[in-house]
């Protein structure tokens, strides 16, 4: 089996993560979160969440069910945890890629 295949397989949706934010004075915590980006990595359907001003802080997604991959998943985890949905359980972080 494919190591794509597997992904597939263990996770209803596999999505590629992006957020925009503000960080606080510190630079270390988002302080005003925008926007969240979704890429799903098979059908690349894209799917946009904007959070800015609003007050509805429910989950995008079954956070259990999804893997989310991203790129210095600090900062996403950050702007999860702004907006009160806690920390997703699977997430591929690809900046230790690099």
């Amino acid at each position: 089996m494919k190591f794509l295949n597997y992904i597939e397989n263990q996770f209803e949706k596999v999505l590629a993560v992006d957020t925009e934010f503000l960080f606080d004075t510190t630079k270390t915590i988002p302080e005003k979160v925008i926007c969240f980006v979704y890429s799903d990595i098979f059908t690349g359907e894209v799917t946009r969440k904007w959070v800015y001003g609003k007050t509805d802080y429910t989950p995008h997604f079954d956070y259990e069910n999804v893997l989310l991959v991203t790129y210095n998943a600090t900062a996403e985890i950050g702007s999860y945890l702004k907006n009160l949905h806690g920390r997703p359980r699977n997430i591929w972080d690809a900046y230790i890629e690099t």
